[in-house]
């Protein structure tokens, strides 16, 4: 019985290193492993192969490889989602004052570009975009707006209430490593490096920054106190002075950008 399972073991081994994956023309596959070993991959002009979400690097050997013109390798990071506002504080009565806004919630962090470490023995290149950008940091919310002094009349009015301050915005995540290194099969020879053309593109610069939130409205202050002179005129005395304006959140950090490395091989490695 041992036996026969190491015989099913070997089996599953010789069949994953044999594997091909064949992407037509402007179609997408998606990777869910973090290491993949074939024997063939042909990625026809425009195929795209895109990483499933929480995959955090990618191993990919391929022992024959043929990429055409326009093929994609999409790694880069998630943008955040803005965060929360904060709340507005509620109404008051009496001779009191005001109440401050909630503070904004702060941004999260963008995602970070998923680690390419590519291996190819190339028997035609086209063009390839590697991209492993990190992903927006998510805005700060809002400061909630603080409440108004109590409109009491027969009190003095109370001061507003300050505004909830911003939150702090999101730091950018950090662009992932990419690494490609190939060992030619034709008499093509080194693939150049190129932002523009054929050759090989790689985005990995980290992402951006977000805004701070902007601070909450300050509450008004109370009337203050109805006094009706002798002469029969109503006046307000006492007036409440308005709150204090919320502080701005600060911008978060842009992400660190990733290092990439091309390197051509003599023949394809052990």
């Amino acid at each position: 019985m041992r036996a026969f399972f190491c015989g099913l073991a070997s089996l599953a081994a010789l069949s994953a290193q044999a594997a091909e994956l064949h992407v037509g023309a402007g179609n997408e596959h998606l990777i869910g492993e973090p290491v993949v070993h074939l024997q063939r991959l042909v990625l026809e002009d425009g195929a795209t192969l895109r990483l499933a979400p929480g995959l955090g690097r990618l191993e990919l050997r391929a022992e024959q490889a043929w990429i055409g013109d326009g093929v994609r390798i999409l790694a880069h990071g998630s943008d955040a989602a803005p965060a929360s506002p904060g709340l507005a504080a509620e109404a008051v009565s009496g001779c009191v004052d005001g109440l401050a806004g909630g503070d904004g919630g702060a941004g999260p962090a963008g995602g970070a570009g998923v680690d390419l470490h590519l291996l190819l023995g190339l028997q035609r290149f086209g063009s390839l975009l590697l991209d492993s950008r990190g992903g927006a940091g998510g805005a700060g919310g809002a400061g909630g707006a603080g409440s108004d002094g109590s409109p009491d009349q027969r009190c003095a009015g109370g001061a507003g209430g300050a505004g909830g301050r911003g939150g702090d915005g999101g730091a950018g995540g950090q662009g992932g490593e990419v690494r490609l290194r190939y060992w030619s099969l034709s008499a093509e020879g080194f693939i150049p490096i190129s932002n523009y053309g054929p050759g090989v593109q790689v985005l990995n610069g980290g992402g951006a920054g977000a805004a701070g939130g902007e601070g909450g409205e300050p509450g008004a202050g109370g009337l203050g106190e109805l006094v009706k002179r002798p002469t029969g005129i109503k006046v307000f005395r006492n007036p409440g002075v308005p709150g204090r304006p919320g502080l701005p959140g600060s911008a978060g950090a842009p992400g660190r950008d990733g290092r990439f490395l091309i390197e051509p091989l003599a023949s394809a490695p052990r």
